[in-house]
């Protein structure tokens, strides 16, 4: 398997049953800033707040023993909480096992392989429905998109997509804390307004948030014993960036901007918020730390924080070999 490290030991900080992790920093040329559940942070005039308005939270007991099939409420969403208008990326941390997906007759759907846990669907599905459901909202930036493995000092190695390179990587999480995540990246296709305009005129509540990114979570139907007692992490992480003259190019920001915009603006981002220029993807690369924000002449610090949900995963079988909720 071939890996490279990604990132230095990010300091970790427990909130309310959270994982809180700063870092980030150094003079941006574009404001920007980055989001954690229930917390809020600010960069210059940009700043906003991750919310789960539906997500029962860490200590609930509907996110202890969770059993293949079960769904869960999830509904990640970013208010603008500051006057400037912003464009928000969001990344989501997939967990990843070695698991045989099983269907809901009880044949097998995917044979044993390192495969994600969960199933992002939309309210409206239903439980036989098994495939991931985005909100039409969002774009997603697949060619951003990675797999990681995380230690338990939660130091990333970045793994290549082959079966066998994560077949290598699931191994080292067997016995130990790190775990391998699939990190999904997305942009929110139009900027959400800030309180108010140049002209002091005042934006209405839908404008100023996005769209929930998927309304619940589904643990796939896996084999007996597969996943037993575990706790998963998924991880939810907000990127905004103002989104006043972001591009050289005279872009209309006013309507929905196209895949390769966005990709442009998270590039901007990412070299913004990186000791080098290349740009790998939101995998934190040489990302410096900071331990807080503050305004510079030549634009802001920016911060990175990142929500961690842990669920307890249990096993019911039936005779036919098929996971069922009790």
């Amino acid at each position: 398997m071939k890996v490279k490290n990604l990132r230095n030991k990010i300091t970790m900080l427990g909130v309310s049953g959270l994982i809180l992790v700063s870092a980030v920093g150094g003079t941006l040329a574009f404001l920007t800033d980055t989001e954690e559940v229930t917390n809020v942070f600010t960069a210059g005039d940009v700043a906003g707040e991750l919310l789960e308005p539906n997500y029962p939270g860490n200590d609930s007991e509907e996110v202890q023993d969770t059993v293949p099939n079960e769904e869960i409420a999830k509904d990640p969403k970013v208010i603008d909480t500051s006057i400037s208008d912003a464009i928000v990326f969001m990344t989501l941390d997939s967990p990843m096992s070695k698991i045989t997906v099983i269907k809901d007759d009880g044949s097998v759907d995917t044979p044993l392989s390192t495969n994600e846990l969960y199933w992002f669907k939309d309210k409206a599905d239903v439980a036989s429905k098994h495939e991931n459901n985005f909100d039409e909202g969002w774009e997603e930036l697949v060619e951003k998109e990675m797999y990681i493995l995380i230690d338990e000092n939660n130091v990333e190695t970045y793994v290549e997509s082959s079966a066998d390179a994560l077949d290598a990587a699931q191994a080292q999480t067997v016995g130990t804390k790190k775990r391998l995540v699939k990190r999904y990246v997305f942009a929110y296709k139009q900027p959400i307004q800030g309180n108010s305009t140049k002209d002091g005129t005042a934006q209405t509540e839908e404008n100023k948030q996005t769209t929930e990114l998927f309304d619940k979570v589904q643990l796939k139907n896996v084999v007996e014993n597969e996943v037993d007692n575990t706790v998963q992490h998924i991880g939810i992480r907000a990127y905004l960036i103002q989104a006043s003259s972001v591009l050289v190019d005279s872009v209309d920001l006013s309507k929905n901007l196209s895949h390769e915009n966005l990709a442009k603006i998270y590039d901007v981002f990412v070299r913004q918020n990186s000791k080098d220029s290349d740009v790998t993807g939101l995998k934190v690369e040489g990302l410096r730390d900071a331990d807080s924000i503050e305004a510079t002449d030549d634009g802001a610090k920016g911060s990175k924080t990142e929500h961690v949900n842990r669920w307890n995963t249990s096993d019911d079988v039936t005779s036919e070999g098929k996971n069922v909720k009790p």
